[in-house]
């Protein structure tokens, strides 16, 4: 079972890795790939954790209001995703339009 903390770790420190390269390598112009590629990388992180979380629920309990907490962190994880989707059109835009 994966675990969220070490999915989290692991894009914390591609971060940090990929910043001090940038940094190194005397690069100054904004890095729209990069930053994309963050976005996918935290959706990724928010569906395996959604999955995580409803079958922990499921195998935990299984009383009626189950039902309600599952539709309740669908609800949440889904807000997660509508706002990275925000922030990477966000990029896009500003891409297009040369704003960074």
């Amino acid at each position: 079972m994966i675990k969220l903390t070490s999915i989290i770790n692991k894009v914390k420190a591609s971060i940090l890795i990929e910043n001090l390269a940038e940094i190194e390598n005397g690069q100054s112009e904004f890095d729209y790939k990069y930053f994309t590629g963050q976005i996918s990388a935290l959706l990724e992180t928010i569906d395996t954790s959604e999955r995580e979380l409803i079958g922990a629920i499921e195998e935990a309990t299984y009383e009626e209001n189950s039902q309600q907490q599952r539709n309740n962190i669908q609800r949440y994880f889904e807000g997660a995703r509508k706002q990275l989707h925000g922030v990477s059109k966000l990029l896009k835009r500003s891409q297009q339009r040369g704003d960074f």
